[in-house]
């Protein structure tokens, strides 16, 4: 792996395993290791239920090989199939695609089923997988990454690994991470993943979310950031796919009442819009200091030219004749070069690892 890959991985991969909170979260790549190899050993057991059931189940033999393939190139190497934030998402998700299939099966309650029972104490709960889409959307957010392209699995910085075609983001989770958007108050972000959804609806593995339930959101979404044209055009759309739903027929009239009453109030809007310039003015210095962070981790995504590439080495480092450091040196790594990043081996052993 070349030295930007390698760079940007760990930062990827960082983003997505960090969380916190009083329940038992992933967050360390061992973990998420121990995942793919429970996914594993439930998909062996779920061949012997197949192979008793196979004119029933023919539908959940077609679910297994899929998985059974993207099993076989997770395991095939942990390390760089966790690398890619879109793995490690859906990882998160295992939990919510086992228990579809349980339901599917709940006339056979014994051997398969049973063997899934005892594993789901195992699975991601519902706190990691939230956490793991907010550091997807993170990631977004720091590199200025295209919805559509991270739903893809293509990554900056040559950071590719072996993806099987459900590696990419399903219609289910583009919603999924739109509607977290949605619920923090991020319309512009979750606009797109909205629209990414709404793009494939009845395209994915689980295929549970209707145009709908996208049209929904985006609809008002899109009413957020001021573009109520497009909000009555999404929600009429609405309307007509779903002539019952709940919100659709008011949505509709308070969005043909905002379009009236814009014209009326287009001097009172202009003061507005002046207020809000002279308030974006106050953090001014907040958001250059953001967006300078956010473009560091950007260009840092770039491809190492290999003269500078040369230039990283690996050493003992004693801190500058530090007494606890001269007859037990650290290793010490170069990552990167601007900025300077270096990466610190055997620090910590595997029993303090554990306490942590």
């Amino acid at each position: 792996m070349t030295a930007s890959g390698a760079f940007l991985k760990w930062l990827l991969l960082a983003a997505l395993v960090m969380q916190h909170g009083t329940a038992e979260v992933f967050t360390s790549i061992g973990h998420m290791t121990d995942l793919l190899y429970v996914e594993q050993e439930l998909l062996s057991s779920l061949e012997k239920h197949i192979a008793e059931q196979e004119l029933r189940l023919q539908r959940v033999k077609r679910w297994k090989e899929m998985k059974e393939a993207e099993s076989h190139v997770a395991t095939s190497d942990p390390e760089g199939f966790l690398g890619n934030p879109i793995n490690a998402y859906h990882t998160m998700r295992m939990g919510q695609r086992w228990a579809a299939l349980e339901n599917f099966l709940q006339e056979s309650a014994e051997g398969f089923v049973s063997r899934l029972a005892e594993r789901r104490a195992l699975f991601p709960s519902e706190e990691d997988r939230v956490g793991a889409a907010r550091a997807l959307l993170r990631l977004q957010d720091t590199y200025a990454l295209d919805a559509e392209l991270l739903a893809s699995g293509k990554l900056p910085g040559g950071l590719c690994v072996p993806l099987v075609s459900a590696s990419a983001l399903s219609a289910d989770d583009c919603f999924s991470l739109g509607r977290l958007a949605y619920s923090e108050g991020r319309y512009a972000r979750a606009e797109p993943w909205l629209g990414h959804a709404l793009s494939q609806e009845g395209v994915g593995d689980e295929g549970t979310v209707g145009a709908s339930d996208v049209l929904d959101y985006l609809s008002y979404s899109v009413y957020r950031l001021g573009d109520v044209q497009r909000a009555l055009n999404l929600t009429r759309r609405l309307a007509v796919l779903d002539p019952d739903h709940p919100r659709a027929q008011a949505n509709l009239h308070y969005f043909e009442y905002e379009m009236a009453q814009a014209a009326a109030t287009e001097e009172a809007t202009t003061d507005d819009a002046e207020g809000d310039v002279a308030a974006a003015d106050d953090d001014e210095e907040y958001f250059s200091e953001k967006e300078e962070y956010e473009l560091l981790c950007r260009s840092a995504s770039g491809l190492m030219t290999p003269r500078r590439q040369r230039l990283l080495s690996c050493r003992y480092w004693d801190g500058r004749r530090h007494p606890l450091l001269i007859l037990a040196p650290l290793m010490e790594e170069d990552e990167w070069d601007r900025p300077r990043i270096v990466r610190y081996h055997a620090i910590v052993s595997d029993e303090e690892i554990r306490h942590v």
